[in-house]
């Protein structure tokens, strides 16, 4: 049995993570100011109103050459701050106020206690000496979960950033913490990261570790596991990986990554992030793998760039794997690489973009390449007109075939207003469509063009028609088609007229709790002068009643039906035919509530049967019952039967029973009628053992028919002050790949967990250093 052991204490990480998304700051105007927020007190430290007022107390206040001086029992209310002390003195040249002797300052987010603190009243900038402040998760970041008391010979705010120096920090609230951080310097840079400098690791007061530097990423979502790791697997024997963050300087974060796996070897990797002032920045990922246990060479990676070149955003983004065994197969090759640039000068846009997706895997050979161009200008009366043209050449080839397709079409598409219509003209082209290989003369759908076609709508029907109509459309355009006809491909050419009006949705009460509604719509389509005409009516009636006991009954009517018809293989119009009712029924009262649904199919119950079976105008009857005697207590009862053979399909149970923090138990079953037995039972068990501190979590799923156990996994977890042990095993024989074994993880709790399996767009994880068991 494979023996897991995870130790996971702190480490040097990512000195920096750069924002999701674009990693370049949002383009301003050439003309416009950058606007900066103004946000309260104690967030950014700019003022939160235009007054200035002070108003301060004291014991004994004068005038001074300066200012003024505040003896005994200051206090002092300064737009959003409040201030306690012994003594405060005011500069009225420097405009700076210095608080001493016993000082306490709430900024609306945390509170500072020191001995002095010298506060700007412009900038709202402070610095307090002695101090110590307990800083909220919110604060920090969510990278943070408890919160983070600091102490420092000097704790100064520059902003919305936190300086301090000589001091050491912790996320244990004991008055002897059980370990702390002690620095020489500290820098917190709020939702983003902790750096520390001339770093101290204690347990209690013993000296564990010492480090020139360390960075602690405060982001969003933690993106990387940067606990070493240490277990045995049965794919890579024992191993150790370790994430040792480094920074080639200010703008050039990094980490490294090395893994010795006992039966694959050693794997390296980097993650490097950059960024050059405002026009260059991105990120480059790469993994490689000499892998003994497959002999194959194992390279992954990812690489993102960004680049401005004046008006124009260049956008470079491109993931690879080769022979990676995370992959469906393990000799294999995938790549996928787009390149995007953008320009907009005021509400002109431009676009172009390009791609190629490639794999080879299994001795096939598949890729895609795609390229567009976009243009959008503005027009008057809310108008605009855009340009886009796109293409795709598609190719797979193996050893026996080749086959291959090459589509590109353009578009316009102009629209403005036209007294109470908005007209839309849109014409589109089907450039290039053609195959080759075993598929050459072949044809495909490549969709209708549009030569063009005109429309115009409104919403803005008044009178009568206002009330009935919510609005109408009408179009005149010129459409082609691709045909195939016994392997020949061949066009449709045709004109059409059109005429579309949909009804306002009625709804009117008709007492006693009943109500109907009624909507619908009326389509019209002529083409050719008049060889061909289709008309489509549709509409929906609804009927509800409520009863007095919190029940609701509901019958809807749903009809649609195409009348004439549209010239043969004209795919654009085409509608179907719908004639059929629905039912539906809910009942709640009490503790337990019962919901029933079904329908009829009345064209199809019209229908001539087809020899040897009969008409299935029924729908499946769905009913679920709950019951509910409390918030903690609730079991659910699913079941199907099939009208039309008189038949029970399935039948689903599930339960959920908790007791506070200290008892939870889910199951849930499903019951075959047809084979009259039970298919598989699952069950989610957690509950506390021994005392308040330990608890265990079950997770087990049983298939009856295989008479097999596909999942199981127990986990003890025992939890102390600042930290939580956890011992699991797990077994889960199927899949693409088995494990079973026993895990040992601690975890602090200061810390999230972050998402493990973090793959490329090829769906492969970039690295084996994961971790993250729990």
């Amino acid at each position: 049995m494979p023996f897991f052991f995870v130790v996971q204490p702190p480490r040097p990480t990512l000195p920096t993570q750069l924002p999701r998304g674009s990693q370049l700051p949002p383009r301003q105007p050439p003309s416009a100011t950058p606007n900066l927020p103004v946000q309260p007190p104690g967030e950014s430290g700019q003022p939160k109103s235009t007054t200035n007022e002070v108003f301060p107390t004291a014991d004994r206040m004068e005038a001074t050459d300066d200012g003024a001086l505040l003896l005994g029992n200051v206090k002092l209310v300064y737009d959003g701050y409040v201030v306690t002390c012994e003594r405060a003195s005011y500069d009225e040249k420097k405009n700076y106020i210095t608080f001493e002797s016993k000082v306490q300052m709430e900024t609306g987010k945390e509170t500072f206690f020191a001995e002095r603190i010298g506060f700007n009243r412009k900038t709202r900038e402070f610095e307090a000496f002695d101090a110590h402040t307990v800083l909220p998760p919110e604060r920090v970041g969510q990278g943070i979960l408890e919160p983070v008391i600091l102490w420092g010979k000097s704790i100064k705010r520059e902003g919305d950033i936190l300086k301090a120096t000589d001091g050491f920090l912790t996320t244990c609230d004991l008055a002897h913490p059980h370990a702390k951080i002690g620095f020489g310097y500290a820098e917190l840079v709020p939702k983003k990261r902790l750096t520390l400098r001339d770093v101290t690791i204690y347990r209690y007061d013993t000296i564990v570790l010492r480090i020139k530097h360390l960075t602690i990423p405060v982001v969003e979502q933690p993106r990387y596991s940067y606990l070493p790791n240490i277990g045995r697997t049965q794919e890579e024997g024992y191993f150790i990986k370790a994430v040792i963050g480094y920074s080639l300087a200010k703008t050039l974060p990094g980490l490294l990554r090395v893994d010795w796996m006992e039966r694959k070897g050693i794997g390296l990797g980097t993650d490097q992030a950059y960024r050059f002032g405002d026009t260059a920045a991105g990120r480059v990922n790469l993994y490689t793998l000499n892998d003994r246990s497959r002999n194959a060479r194992n390279l992954n990676g990812q690489v993102q760039h960004e680049q401005r070149f004046g008006e124009i955003d260049a956008r470079l983004s491109s993931d690879f794997q080769s022979n990676s065994y995370f992959a469906a197969t393990q000799n294999s090759k995938t790549q996928n690489t787009t390149l995007a640039l953008n320009r907009a000068v005021g509400t002109t846009t431009t676009g172009v973009t390009l791609g190629q997706n490639s794999s080879d895997s299994g001795g096939s050979i598949y890729r895609t390449s795609t390229y567009g161009l976009t243009q959008q200008l503005p027009l008057p009366k809310s108008g605009s007109l855009s340009f886009r043209f796109n293409g795709t050449d598609n190719l797979n080839a193996s050893a026996t075939s080749r086959t291959g397709r090459i589509q590109e079409n353009a578009e316009l598409r102009a629209s403005s207003a036209l007294g109470p219509f908005r007209a839309e003209l849109v014409a589109n082209r089907n450039l290039r469509n053609s195959t080759s290989g075993t598929s050459s003369g072949g044809s495909f759908f490549a969709g209708t063009e549009k030569l063009p076609e005109l429309t115009l709508t409104t919403n803005q029907l008044k009178g009568s028609l206002g009330k009935y109509f919510s609005g109408v459309t009408l179009g005149y355009g010129d459409f082609l088609e691709s045909l195939s006809s016994s392997g020949t491909a061949t066009q449709l050419h045709t004109q059409r007229l059109l005429f579309q009006s949909d009804l306002n949705r009625q709804s009117k009460s008709l007492g006693g709790g009943l109500r109907f509604e009624l909507g619908g719509g009326f389509r019209q389509t002529v083409y050719d002068g008049g060889s061909a005409a289709q008309y489509v009516i549709n509409q929906t009636t609804n009927l509800s009643q409520t009863t007095s006991r919190n029940g609701t009954l509901g019958l809807a009517y749903n009809y649609s039906r195409p009348y004439g018809g549209t010239p043969p293989g004209f795919r654009n119009d085409f509608a179907s035919t719908v004639n059929g009712l629905n039912f539906n029924y809910q009942q709640t009262g009490g503790h337990a509530s019962v919901r029933l649904s079904t329908g009829y199919d009345i064209l199809q119950a019209q229908q001539e049967p087809v020899l040897g079976l009969r008409n299935r105008p029924w729908n499946q009857l769905s009913v679920t019952t709950e019951f509910r005697p409390s918030d903690s207590h609730h079991s659910r009862l699913n079941t199907t039967y099939d009208i039309n053979s008189g038949k029970l399909l399935v039948l689903d149970h599930y339960a959920h029973f908790q007791r506070g923090n200290t008892f939870l138990l889910d199951t849930s079953g499903r019951y075959d009628p047809t084979l009259k037995k039970l298919r598989e039972v699952r069950a989610i068990l957690g509950t506390q053992i021994f005392d308040n501190q330990t608890r265990l979590i079950g997770n087990s799923n049983y298939n009856n028919l295989t008479r097999k156990f596909e999942f199981n996994s127990f986990a003890f977890t025992r939890e102390f002050h600042d930290y939580e042990i956890t011992v699991s095993y797990v077994d889960q024989p199927f899949g693409f790949r088995s494990e079973k074994g026993i895990n040992l993880s601690l975890r602090l709790k200061a810390f999230p967990s972050p998402k493990t399996n973090q793959g490329s767009r090829n769906g492969t994880p970039v690295d084996t250093g994961l971790g993250g068991f729990f």
